[in-house]
This record gives structure tokens, C-alpha cells and sequence, in this order.
């Protein structure tokens, strides 16, 4: 009885269920590669902000300048049109603008902007006071940014973190109207274009799981952090 009004009620869902499994599979690993790769480039670029800032360990300001230009067109510009506009570098890179291959590129050069920003942000959060102490017992710039930037503002880049995932996420749902595959590329083909509104209705399920799941790890995290302390 349950199966049957299951089928009256989500059909094409039901109908879709090998592809739906497939391609939420493909949003996930969107995630698993572009998330660290893009953290990885985010947080390297985020400390050499901190770094040549005018206040910081090694000022420069024409290197700042440089340094931030990229991340400010990058963030400024819509997904949907920088999409097209590096294809011929992710062709180059890659072989193909289309699938899983075809979004990496794009989803990393989206996000390592935003991990940059978010992390400098925490980057920043740090007592002065703790940097300037550390610098009078003669640690050196290397060390002050591993045993205080980063050690000192591990919950805010955890934080940080959670929400680029969930922005990832976003965009991973986005690279499905050039044929990237996902769970928006399910919604967009099958729902929108079909008008099978059950499928679109099972991809917000799906990419609001994704999202909770995202954001209980990332508080998970901190829990464990705080008690570290």
C-alpha cells in the first residue's frame, strides 16, 4: 500500500531512482575534490594576505594590492557567467568542460576566493596582543603562523569552512545547467525542462540533507576543538 501511493505521489522520482542515486553520488564527490583542493589554495592564500598586509608580518603593500585583485574580480563576477568564460582553460587543463571532469576547475577557482576572504577573516580575529608576545620571545614569523594565527583562530576557520562548503554546494547544484552533472543537472533536465516537479522537490531534500550533514560535522568539529582547549 505504501509503495503504491508512493508511486502516485513521487512517480518520476521513483522512475529516476538509479539516476537520482548516480548523480547525488557525483554531487558528493564534486565536494570531496574541489572542497580540500579549493581550502588548501583559500587558507595559503588567506596567510600571505596576512602576511603583507600593512599590519602585518611582512608588509607590502604593492604585493597585497596583487594578492587581493584576483579574489575581488573572481568573487564579483556570477557563477553562471565565469563559467563559460574559463572554459578554454578548463578544456586545456582537463580534456572537457563537461561532467565531473568538466566542473572541477570551475568549482575550485569559485571557491578558493571565498576560503581566502572567510579564512583571512579569522586570520584577523586574533588578539594582537598574542602576536606581538610571541614576537618578543623571538618566535619567528614561520612559527607565529602556525602556533598563533592558525592554532589561535581554529574555530572561526572551522566555521569559515562550514559555510564555503555549503556555498559549494550551491555551485555544484549551478555547473548542472552546462552538463556537469549533479543533482542540480537531475533537477534541471528532469525537472524544470519535464516539469516533473517531484524530482525537483526530491533535489532540494537531497541538497538540504547535504547541507545538514555539512553543518553537523563542522559543529562536531568545534565541539571537539572547545574541549580541546
Amino acid at each position: 500500500m505504501i509503495l503504491f501511493n508512493l508511486a502516485n505521489l513521487i512517480p518520476n522520482v521513483i522512475e529516476l531512482k538509479d539516476v537520482i542515486i548516480h548523480e547525488t553520488i557525483v554531487t558528493l564527490q564534486m565536494l570531496l575534490i574541489a572542497g580540500p583542493i579549493s581550502l588548501i589554495f583559500g587558507l595559503v592564500y588567506a596567510l600571505l594576505l596576512i602576511l603583507f598586509r600593512e599590519d602585518g608580518l611582512y608588509p607590502n603593500k604593492i604585493i597585497f594590492t596583487l594578492l587581493s585583485f584576483p579574489i575581488n574580480i573572481i568573487r564579483a563576477l556570477p557563477f553562471v557567467i565565469m563559467l563559460p568564460a574559463i572554459f578554454p582553460l578548463t578544456r586545456f587543463l582537463i580534456g572537457t568542460t563537461i561532467g565531473l571532469e568538466g566542473s572541477i576547475i570551475p568549482l575550485i577557482i569559485a571557491t578558493t576566493p571565498l576560503f581566502a576572504r572567510q579564512f583571512e577573516t579569522a586570520l584577523l580575529e586574533v588578539d594582537a596582543g598574542v602576536i606581538e608576545a610571541a614576537q618578543a620571545m623571538g618566535t619567528s614569523n614561520v612559527q607565529i603562523l602556525y602556533r598563533v594565527y592558525l592554532k589561535e583562530s581554529m574555530p572561526g576557520l572551522v566555521r569559515a569552512t562550514t559555510i564555503t562548503l555549503v556555498y559549494l554546494l550551491g555551485l555544484t547544484a549551478m555547473v548542472g545547467a552546462i552538463a556537469g552533472g549533479g543533482i542540480g543537472d537531475v533537477s534541471l533536465i528532469y525537472g524544470l525542462r519535464r516539469n516533473w516537479i517531484d524530482v525537483i522537490y526530491a533535489a532540494i531534500i537531497i541538497i538540504l540533507i547535504i547541507v545538514y550533514l555539512i553543518q553537523a560535522i563542522g559543529n562536531l568539529v568545534l565541539k571537539k576543538i572547545e574541549r580541546g582547549k
